[in-house]
């Protein structure tokens, strides 16, 4: 387990490869067409004119739908399909044509939250009166599971200016959220007594099932197996990518994380995690806000399936230093203003400037887990600045056994801590570096090259 190559500071970059997708093969997750799996029209009991959903305010029968249904496989989503007409009429806007097509998590027997929001703009054309089905293809492509209830949520964006007219068969399990005076609805609101007539198709690949190594998930920066809300973490296996490669720019959705990397995805403690790096047989995730405290489940999903569930313990604060090896000893990341490294000269070869610590000077040091910071930093989103670490804290740093003082401590980055110290009065040679906070201490062995 050698994570020097994928957690420098300033110092290392990882090409990415190509990939060959694998082959795939359409899965029918769930449907209300019936076995032809196409549009009819005259699906059985009432249908054609059974609702209207939105194109003019909520007050006067704007409406959501919500269809419960359960994945008969598992299998990666790759669109739905919805059987609608869109129509004008004289008392409603011609506004566009557009709808948002949500698969969202259960919730105790209502809609949580989104897994995707698929926008679809101008569906059938536009065209007044168009009959036919509505296709929305899926971008993210998340993994659903056969057994495992998930909502289809459908709405226009606008309800003022959109009017679309659904082809319903009778189903007990359909939600209409929304408490407003209906107009032009023929189904029985007291049991739900309607649904959708829609498809939900994925995809599922080929090939070998990615595999959580046993004492796998282990904390990113010293490999002890206590994780944090908030720290970056590594975890070991098999199969648990077919490509190597970190986050780039492409993969970022404005201010979020990526939650996944050509597909390959992580839960941990059944929340979604940030990925930054996958390889066949490591990835790099930041622990998402919520797991823990106690024994936290691991879950790894790529293109082939979910693996099986890894185990790992999760506290308030698992703090532990950034390292990097060299002659069988972990030096401390650390880093000057200017951004050269806090080492013994030739650290990294020649190509990195490297300098060391001399006392009386202010270094940075960088590790992950060390707590919650006022303000808090959510956990899965970019974040750039500084959340001190509060006051209550009792953080201590210590070089040589000799404390040292702490002129910043908190988070500059997502997940990453940056403390800024005065490097203290202690001998020249490798000398331990050692932090406690809330009275749980970073790892052993970790030391700082000093030279007066």
């Amino acid at each position: 387990m050698d994570n020097t190559m994928h957690w420098s500071v300033a110092v290392v970059a990882m090409a990415a490869l190509a990939w060959a997708p694998i082959e795939s093969r359409g899965q029918t997750l769930f449907t209300t067409f019936g076995t032809a799996e196409t549009f009819n029209s005259a699906l059985p009991g009432p249908s054609v004119g059974a609702g209207v959903l939105g194109g003019f305010p909520v007050a006067d029968g704007g409406i959501t739908l919500a269809y419960a249904f359960t994945p008969s496989v598992s299998a990666y989503l790759s669109r739905v399909d919805l059987g609608m007409k869109y129509v004008y009429s004289a008392d409603r806007a011609n506004g566009p044509a557009n709808l948002d097509v949500a698969i969202a998590a259960d919730r105790a027997g209502i809609p949580g939250a989104a897994i995707e929001t698929i926008p679809i703009t101008g569906a059938l054309g536009g065209i007044a009166s168009a009959v036919g089905i509505v296709s929305a293809n899926s971008i993210l492509q998340p993994f659903l599971q056969a057994g495992t209830q998930y909502w289809l949520v459908v709405a226009p964006p606008d309800l003022r200016n959109t009017t679309f007219q659904w082809f319903l068969s009778p189903q007990p399990n359909l939600r209409i959220l929304s408490t407003s005076r209906l107009q032009n609805m023929s189904w029985d609101r007291s049991n739900y007594g309607a649904a959708l007539a829609f498809g939900v198709y994925g995809m599922q690949s080929a090939g070998p099932q990615p595999v959580v190594g046993a004492a796998g998930v282990v904390d990113a920066a010293s490999f002890r197996a206590t994780i944090s809300p908030g720290s970056w973490i590594s975890i070991f296996g098999t199969n648990l990518s077919a490509v190597t490669r970190s986050w780039q720019a492409s993969d970022f959705v404005g201010n979020a994380l990526p939650l996944s990397l050509d597909g390959v995805a992580v839960l941990i403690g059944g929340y979604s995690a940030a990925v930054s790096y996958i390889s066949p047989g490591q990835i790099n995730a930041q622990v998402p806000d919520g797991a823990g405290p106690g024994t936290a489940t691991v879950q790894v999903i790529t293109s082939t399936g979910p693996s099986g569930l890894g185990q790992v313990d999760a506290e308030q604060w698992a703090p532990n230093f950034f390292t990097f090896s060299s002659g069988g000893v972990s030096y401390v990341a650390a880093t000057y203003a200017d951004g050269s490294i806090a080492g013994k000269s030739g650290l990294f070869g020649n190509g990195v400037p490297a300098r060391p610590a001399k006392p009386g000077h202010v270094i940075s040091l960088w590790g992950t887990g060390f707590g919650p910071t006022t303000p808090s930093v959510p956990a899965g989103l970019l974040f750039s600045g500084a959340a001190p670490l509060p006051a209550s804290d009792q953080l201590t740093i210590a070089v040589g056994n000799v404390p040292a003082t702490v002129l910043f401590a908190g988070i500059s980055e997502a997940g990453l801590y940056q403390f800024n110290v005065t490097v203290p009065e202690v001998p020249d040679g490798d000398q331990l570096v050692s932090a406690q906070v809330q009275g749980v201490s970073t790892q052993p062995a970790v030391y700082l090259t000093i030279q007066q």
